[in-house]
């Protein structure tokens, strides 16, 4: 028996290709929902950031350990085409 038996990850198309959505077996939806509940700053994404989640953590937490965080609240699985100039995002306080 696999280690990995217990996820039970949902298939999702991505780029034309099947995937597996791990965030929805690993039970990252209670963490995103978490965050609705916390003060958010809304930013808009700059030239200079396109694909560049870590220079907006830098930005605001001083660290690029946070990507994840902004990744989540905004919904956004592929940086290089999800970020981009222009685009409104939000940005969670910790």
């Amino acid at each position: 028996m696999s280690r990995y038996n217990a996820f039970s990850p949902r298939k999702v198309n991505h780029r034309g290709k099947t995937v597996s959505d791990l965030s929805t077996s690993l039970g990252w939806g209670n963490a995103f929902k978490s965050f609705t509940n916390r003060n958010l700053t809304a930013y808009v994404i700059s030239a200079g950031e396109k694909g560049r989640v870590d220079l907006i953590s830098y930005k605001f937490y001083g660290t690029t350990d946070y990507v994840w965080a902004i990744c989540a609240v905004n919904h956004i699985t592929d940086p290089f085409e999800q970020v981009i100039p222009g685009r409104r995002i939000l940005i969670p306080s910790l």
